[in-house]
């Protein structure tokens, strides 16, 4: 029996429909693809790009009144694929109800949308129109015997501030209005003008981003085109603890346990993969999903610790710290030797796969995004 393809099992989840043999071989063997496969583009890039070959080849059209009902050729999408384009069309219906997108559309854009395409084109021009970008403070430590008032400004502070070498912020930022239009969807990033038509747009994308779960991106050029943002019944985010200067260090005193491995950043804590899903999903559709995701993170072929070694490391630690390691194994070999067949006989190699579980317990064998996951 031919083996599941657990990347093309994420896409299909993605797409919300199967993709016949014909078309996959065709798919697979495009460079998008394989920048996926690697983990150099998100897969959601190559899930729309099928989206946007299927319409094009199978001839799907909207009316000319443009209601945006689908008209499909060809092979009906299943059950979950017509979910999305259903609720992809009813949740753009309801947005464009939103009074601040009726008032932006009315007062920025005349009543007259954008093509798609000149959305990134539209915000470069504006742009260039409004000033430069506002920075913001951020992380001012208020006095303690100031007031920190609210009014229709916003939060404020009594008496007023007095910002110097002695009191100053923590951090500065720019705020960036983010635009994708068809038919890449690449992002385009704006340094925006605090107050100004592009900030109004920015603030804007980043509500209707909260309540419809859409990109703030794809949110924005919805704003300026009416373009109705792809509906994903899951997410998928990783992040990765590399480093060993910029990132977290052991405390000290876990420093002083690790001996070897003082000084260098946890990776185990900071390496996670974030599902957002629709509950709707199967058990199995969210199992597939984690499996190829998993698989991309560790391989295929990673084995966890055995039970032996992941208790070595926690009895080793639970002794008192100043235990000689070769009473620690004695009284290893007490609880465990008769009872677990887990004995030993020379304390190197008691100490051999005591540090050994403790690195791999630490560090287990991630990939970076860019690296093959097999």
């Amino acid at each position: 029996m031919k083996q599941r393809d657990s990347f093309r099992d994420q896409v299909e989840l993605l797409l919300g429909s199967s993709v016949p043999d014909e078309e996959w071989a065709w798919v697979d063997d495009s460079d998008l693809a394989l920048e996926c496969r690697h983990g150099m583009k998100n897969v959601n890039e190559l899930v729309n790009w099928i989206r946007r070959t299927r319409e094009v080849y199978a001839g799907r059209a909207r009316d000319a009144q443009g209601t945006g009902e689908l008209r499909r050729e060809g092979k009906s999408a299943d059950l979950r694929g017509l979910r999305g384009d259903a609720l992809r069309l009813l949740l753009a219906q309801i947005a464009e109800a939103e009074t601040e997108v009726q008032s932006f559309r009315s007062e920025v854009l005349n009543g007259e949308l954008l093509a798609p395409e000149k959305a990134v084109d539209w915000v470069r021009e504006r742009g260039r129109e409004e000033g430069p970008p506002t920075i913001w403070l951020d992380s001012i430590p208020v006095p303690q015997d100031a007031d920190v008032m609210h009014g229709k400004a916003g939060w404020y502070v009594e008496p007023p501030l007095e910002l110097g070498p002695g009191h100053g912020a923590h951090r500065t930022h720019v705020a960036f209005l983010e635009v994708a239009c068809p038919p890449d969807f690449e992002i385009y990033r704006h340094a925006v003008e605090a107050g100004g038509v592009l900030d109004r747009l920015r603030q804007l994308s980043e509500e209707l981003s909260k309540d419809y779960g859409w990109a703030k991106s794809t949110a924005a050029t919805f704003v300026l085109t009416g373009f109705a943002p792809y509906y994903s019944s899951a997410s998928v985010t990783r992040t990765f603890g590399f480093g060993t200067g910029d990132t977290t260090r052991l405390k000290t005193h876990t420093a002083a346990l690790m001996g070897e491995l003082a000084g260098v950043a946890l990776t185990v804590t900071r390496t996670r993969i974030k599902l957002e899903l629709d509950p709707t999903l199967s058990p199995s559709e969210v199992a597939a999903l984690y499996a190829s995701w998993r698989s991309k993170v560790l391989g295929k072929r990673y084995r966890p610790l055995s039970a032996k070694h992941l208790t070595l490391v926690a009895f080793v630690l639970g002794r008192p710290s100043d235990e000689p390691l070769g009473e620690r194994m004695l009284a290893w070999n007490a609880e465990y030797g008769a009872t677990k067949g887990w004995k030993y006989g020379q304390e190197s190699n008691f100490r051999r796969d005591f540090h050994r579980a403790k690195r791999r317990l630490l560090f287990p064998p991630y990939r970076h995004a860019t690296e093959e996951a097999g």
